[in-house]
Parts: C-alpha cells; structure tokens; sequence
C-alpha cells in the first residue's frame, strides 16, 4: 500500500512538475498554448519526465536545493527524483502523519515561506508553497501516510534553455 501511495504522488508531482514556477492556469498546461512559451523548455521537461528514475534509500540529500527547506523531523526518505537540469528536485519520504505533515508546513510559513495554494480531502492533500524573498517554490503533496515534497528552483539549472520573454 505504501508504494501505491508513493506512486500516487509520483503522479501528483509530474502534474505539478510543469505547473510549478511557470505562473499560468492550469488550463493553459493542460490543454492550451505552450505553458513557457519556449518549445524547448516544453521539451526538456517532458524528456526529464521520461527518462529520471527514482533513487532509493537515499536518506535526507544535501544539496542546492534541499539547502532551501529544513529537513523534515519525522518521516524516512524513501526516494528522491533529481530534475536539476530543469531546476527541480524531488524527495519522497514515508512513515508521516498528514498531521505531521501539516506541522512541517506549518514549520516552514514560520521560516518565510508563504501558502500560495491549498488543497485538502479527508485522505491527502497538497500544498504550494513560495518563499517571500526568492522565486523558489514547494509543492507538497501527502497521501497514505508519505509526503512528496517537489523544490523548484529555476536559477539552479543546469541545462534549460532561457526563456525569451
């Protein structure tokens, strides 16, 4: 059951994996006109959907952009996706309460970062969260006691194109 919740938020986070930092409607990614207004962005992040694979076991990863949150104090890392290259990384952990959950974002609105959209149902929920003085975000999203936590931050990537707006 817990890799069927994991999966869950695997599919959660290849949603939100294009929505996160571009700033357009839904609708827009979904069935509209290219999101970035760059095809080879577009095509990046679909390349990096197909071809990263789950590293498990990892433990709490030290890096650019883990260095932007607090480790959590509860849960075991159970997979993390690295989309450096488009600017995103991607750390699953298991073993969490959405009480818990709720508290570490709660723990991080007291750390600067601010709600900028919330959605909860009696068994999972997800959360965006943007940092007040950075153009770095965070979409949390819990189920079936595991949280998936995506950190987008396009200033670290290594290999997207640049936009042309």
């Amino acid at each position: 059951m817990k890799r069927n919740g994991l999966r869950f938020l695997t599919l959660i986070f290849c949603l939100l994996f294009v929505l996160t930092g571009c700033g357009v409607p839904v609708t827009g990614v979904l069935n509209g006109p290219n999101p970035f207004g760059d095809p080879e962005k577009t095509e990046l992040l679909n390349k990096l959907l197909e071809t990263v694979e789950p590293e498990y076991n990892t433990g709490w990863p030290e890096n650019a952009f883990t260095a932007h949150i607090p480790c959590p104090e509860v849960g075991t890392v159970d997979h993390i996706y690295d989309y450096s290259p488009a600017g995103r990384f991607e750390v699953a952990l298991n073993e969490i309460t959405q009480e818990q959950a709720k508290a570490y974002i709660d723990q991080l609105d007291d750390n600067g970062w601010a709600v900028i959209a919330s959605s909860e149902e009696e068994y999972s929920a997800g959360t965006m969260l943007k940092k007040d003085d950075e153009e770095v975000y965070l979409n949390i999203a819990f189920s079936d006691n595991a949280i998936g936590i995506l950190i987008t931050d396009e200033s670290l990537a290594t290999d997207f194109p640049e936009s042309e707006e």
